[in-house]
């Protein structure tokens, strides 16, 4: 079904007026304008109702009280990328939605919708938060370059169930140019917790590239989020730089990568670490199968400023593993492969765990090399590195468990005490 309507308004895209309707020349209310050499252009999106393909044909912003997801495709005159270019703050969606910009005409693994935050003021691109008239759990946004906005490029409070798949965020949609957002690219978190957000995806065009904004990449303050299949830091191609201030800060039980074909991410070129963990107090995540510090082939050094993984206030991390494709590549990074800072005495019985539980678990990776260990990609510190002494388990005797730490520039391993500082610590 074919929609338009002269009002924008996505607060509850249950009704047709809350689709990214259309854009009318001459003055009036709607925060949007088309860019490029069509700039006051008509254009439309279709929206149907999983739960009702009759949309209403209405311009009014009555709620819907009926259930289910709806669903927002695109369908903008023209050919090529077309720029939406907000002058005011988007409002937030508080409805479950799937917004889907892969179903504008011509689309092939990179956007053609773009949404610019350069005239929008202090806001998020797109906020995907609850309030007292419903929900966004189990919302999909995909397809989208979201950039220049002067907060987060993406925002996600009071949600569970959300998925974040095939954006370009803080980049051109070439993927080629950064185009950072203010904050972070995905503000995940915030005040209210979430869970379950996922991040990309191990299936076709499921990845985000996350680049050039000014804060994390991801800011995760959530629980349970799954990051898989993204570029963060570097561009599409996997081969240049182009840097958050951070890569990924996590929450509590974050999964970054995994061990399924497509699960690793590539988390390289930021201008500080790759990975923090502890920045909320977040526990108990798994990272495996990563290439942090790399290009996309995993054989040349592109490496984030500082360290490859920061471990802060956090206990239980497990860091590779035993399983095939478990293990990470951490190299070419400007200080430590990984570097331990803090850890908390009093967690040695959290949650059931018995005394003298292991804090951290560092197994089957490579550190200073390429992915094939043979060429030096050392990092410009140690290898590992702890400020304070901290249990945990640094590789081990079952099958893939060991570690390959060469080519670092100062020591392989580095305890507290010894005569190896820390870099620009």
């Amino acid at each position: 079904m074919l929609t338009e309507s002269p009002l924008f308004d996505w607060k509850d895209p249950c009704t047709s007026a809350h689709a990214l309707a259309s854009v009318a020349p001459g003055p009036g209310s709607n925060p949007w304008k088309v860019g490029g050499s069509q700039p006051r252009s008509r254009w439309s999106t279709r929206t149907t109702r999983a739960s009702d393909r009759s949309a209403k044909q209405s311009s009014s912003a009555d709620l819907d009280p009926s259930p289910g997801v709806d669903s927002i495709a695109f369908a903008i005159p023209g050919g090529g990328v077309r720029t939406i270019a907000p002058t005011s703050a988007l409002p937030p969606i508080t409805r479950s939605v799937d917004l889907d910009a892969t179903t504008q005409a011509g689309y092939a693994d990179s956007p053609l919708i773009q949404l610019d935050g350069i005239a929008a003021g202090l806001t998020d691109g797109i906020f995907l938060g609850g309030g007292f008239d419903g929900s966004p759990d189990g919302s999909t946004v995909r397809g989208l370059a979201v950039d220049r906005f002067q907060a987060n490029g993406m925002g996600v409070e009071s949600a569970n169930d959300v998925a974040i798949r095939g954006n370009y965020i803080g980049v051109d949609p070439t993927g080629t140019i950064a185009e950072g957002n203010g904050g972070d690219g995905i503000g995940n978190g915030g005040t209210y917790v979430i869970s379950r957000t996922v991040i990309g995806g191990t299936g076709s065009g499921d990845g985000n590239v996350i680049s050039g904004n000014a804060n994390s990449g991801v800011g995760d303050g959530g629980d349970l989020t799954v990051i898989q299949g993204n570029r963060i830091g570097i561009d599409t191609s996997g081969t240049h730089a182009l840097g958050n201030e951070f890569g990924i800060v996590f929450g509590d039980r974050t999964t970054v990568g995994g061990t399924s074909v497509g699960a690793g991410n590539l988390i390289s070129g930021n201008r500080l670490d790759g990975l923090t963990i502890g920045s909320h107090s977040g526990d108990r995540n798994l990272i495996e199968g990563n290439l942090i510090g790399t290009d996309a082939s995993g054989t040349r050094p592109l490496g984030n400023g500082r360290d490859g993984i920061d471990v802060g206030a956090s206990a239980y991390n497990s860091i590779g593993g035993t399983a095939p494709g478990a293990g990470n590549v951490i190299s070419g990074n400007g200080g430590d492969g990984i570097f331990v800072t803090y850890e908390f005495d009093s967690r040695s019985d959290y949650e059931g765990s018995t005394l003298g539980a292991p804090y951290q678990r560092i197994e089957g990776k490579v550190i200073g090399t390429d992915r094939r260990g043979l060429l030096d990609l050392g990092n410009r510190g140690n290898g590992i590195s702890f400020s304070v002494m901290s249990s945990g388990t640094i590789g081990g005797t079952a099958p893939g468990g060991g570690n390959l730490i060469a080519h670092n520039k100062l020591q392989p391993i580095s305890f507290p005490g010894g005569s190896n500082g820390h870099p620009g610590r």
